[in-house]
């Protein structure tokens, strides 16, 4: 509880740990904004590992490709979201009065990622059974 001298931390987490995880946060952000780029322009590997991966976006890989051009906003979303946590991390490392607000922020923040990146999916999932039925030419 107590730091050096008896003095207690001010917040939940601790400076060391939320530097460290706002790092790690980034590089998530870095990560989705490379899968936007990705996916945008239509190189984004079809794999088992990345991507939106449902059975109807997997049963062509012109399905994938269309699919992924046109939901990319799901990973720059996601990646905007992950960016955000992780500066916010960053800077109340630095600065102890912040680090009370840390927390709330985090959860509206994560939960607004969540839900786009869910409704997201569904929708991109929704489109590529369209295509697969052909209600749109490929």
């Amino acid at each position: 509880m107590g730091g050096a001298g008896g003095a207690s931390e001010p917040s939940i987490l601790g400076g060391d740990v939320m530097l460290v995880g706002g790092i790690a946060l980034t590089l998530v952000a870095v990560y989705f904004a490379r899968l936007y780029r990705m996916s945008k322009s239509g190189t984004l590997p079809y794999s088992r590992l990345t991507g939106i991966r449902t059975r109807a976006t997997m049963r062509s890989e012109l399905v994938w490709i269309k699919v992924h051009k046109k939901y990319a906003w799901v990973f720059m979303s996601t990646a905007l979201g992950f960016a955000t946590i992780g500066l916010w991390f960053i800077i109340g490392a630095f600065f102890i009065e912040l680090q009370q607000f840390t927390m709330t922020p985090f959860y509206v923040i994560i939960g607004a990622t969540l839900i786009a990146l869910i409704s997201g999916g569904a929708s991109a999932d929704r489109y590529a059974r369209t295509i697969n039925t052909g209600g749109e030419a490929l």
